[in-house]
């Protein structure tokens, strides 16, 4: 099973450019940061996969969302709690008949990422098997350290060439990541080459699911 996390920047570089740059690497699980939910249900008939939409920021109206080859039985949409002065970050997550998918975007502060993760985490232990695709916003930090403390990085466990995804064009960070249940078997992660179609670089994992269907 195929697993990518992307970071879309509401498709302000084309739709047809991000569905094209999305077929490409042919996956069955997409998580999308920085998405209108009419951007996600679009990408989804393009590329003829469900899609399941998050609760959106309040001024710029955009949010996450995730694209399943299978169809999804269940939904839930977890608004995170609120920054003063910020736009209000959330996580979605979907199940499958054999996964759990969550994706999220956390924030620029430290101390507000920290607190969602947590958060998130509190939604998502106990799910299994399971994968979370999320922009975390942080090379290291408390946010990192609570997602690994129960999941797996995929691209520390059989990462490919450079793990850098922002920004696209000549990247020299890592801000983008896939995390996995450890009944989850990693065989390979790593950045696609795909410099043009968002500010950032998609993220590809290839898995193989070893759990019982996830509730």
């Amino acid at each position: 099973m195929r697993i990518v996390t992307y970071n879309v920047r509401r498709c302000e570089l084309g739709l047809d450019t991000v569905a094209a740059a999305l077929r490409s690497l042919e996956p069955e699980v997409v998580g999308l940061n920085e998405i209108e939910p009419r951007q996600a249900r679009r990408l989804g008939r393009a590329l003829r996969m469900h899609a399941v939409a998050g609760p959106v920021t309040r001024l710029a109206r955009f949010g996450n969302a995730i694209l399943l080859r299978e169809k999804p039985q269940w939904a839930r949409r977890l608004p995170f709690s609120r920054t003063p002065d910020r736009e209000r970050r959330a996580i979605v997550v979907a199940g499958t008949g054999s996964l759990a998918v969550g994706v999220t975007h956390l924030g620029l502060d430290a101390a507000e990422r920290a607190r969602h993760a947590e958060e998130a985490s509190r939604l998502l232990r106990g799910l299994s098997p399971a994968v979370l695709c999320a922009d975390v916003n942080e090379e290291r930090g408390e946010a990192l350290n609570t997602f690994t403390s129960y999941l797996r990085d995929t691209f520390a466990v059989a990462g490919t060439g450079d793990a850098f995804t922002y920004p696209a064009a000549e990247p020299r960070i890592r801000i983008d990541y896939i995390f996995a249940t450890h009944d989850v078997a990693v065989t390979r992660c790593r950045v696609a080459p795909i410099p043009d179609a968002s500010d950032h670089r998609p993220v590809v994992a290839d898995v193989t699911l070893l759990g019982r269907p996830a509730r």
